[in-house]
């Protein structure tokens, strides 16, 4: 009888926390582990601003790298027509597992609007205000955030929401690389919250096995 409402109040435990693991709004960096070329997300509106997205990508051979991103008046989003009117930012910035959302290390180079036609053109971007970026790096891991272009990196540190600027802009983006691996994704932590509680749920678990021990003697 005693093992019986042990595992009951086990079992109303166990989905209690995991109710409460459901609710909790994690973070709001939306991180992508790069393993192709082309990578395709989407900014939206969040509060009084905007989603960021982190794209972590590796670089086994040293060497020169692009990030090229196709967005505004071509895909869809918040603009004329229902096509995006996002103004994107991107910021390069070393992996670091000890750093910012456990992700952000030092911080490289940014780009805000591409040297377009003569950058940019490429994947089909029509306006100067898709990001571009080339750059010789090391081996190594990096990070790569695409966000709208009022972005600080304040906020990206933290997370975002991203630039308050007119609410911020937002729609589809497409990201091409080159010169980047493209086979396994990194791991990429859990968000500390969530971490948090899945410990918490397993010592309750142990303290309910520990008792329902003691009740068996």
């Amino acid at each position: 009888m005693l093992e019986t409402k042990s595992a009951r109040k086990l079992a109303i435990t166990t989905l209690f926390l995991l109710g409460v693991l459901a609710l909790i709004p994690q973070a709001n960096a939306v991180v992508i582990e790069v393993t192709r070329p082309v990578v395709s997300g989407t900014i939206e509106p969040q509060g009084s601003g905007t989603t960021i997205d982190y794209l972590v990508f590796e670089v086994d051979t040293p060497g020169t790298v692009t990030i090229d991103i196709l967005s505004q008046a071509v895909l869809a989003g918040d603009g004329p027509g229902n096509l995006s009117a996002l103004d994107t930012d991107i910021s390069l910035f070393e992996f670091d597992s000890s750093g910012d959302l456990d992700l952000l290390g030092n911080f490289i180079i940014d780009n805000d609007t591409a040297n377009f036609p003569t950058e940019g053109a490429d994947d089909g971007s029509v306006e100067a205000d898709d990001s571009f970026l080339s750059i010789n790096l090391a081996a190594g891991t990096y990070v790569v955030v695409i966000a709208d272009f009022g972005t600080s990196e304040s906020n990206m540190r933290d997370g975002g929401p991203g630039s308050i600027i007119n609410g911020g802009t937002f729609g589809d983006y497409q990201v091409t690389f080159t010169g980047i691996r493209l086979e396994e994704p990194i791991a990429v932590p859990l968000p500390a919250s969530f971490t948090f509680l899945l410990a918490l749920l397993l010592w309750v678990t142990g303290i309910v096995f520990t008792r329902q021990k003691r009740f068996r003697r």
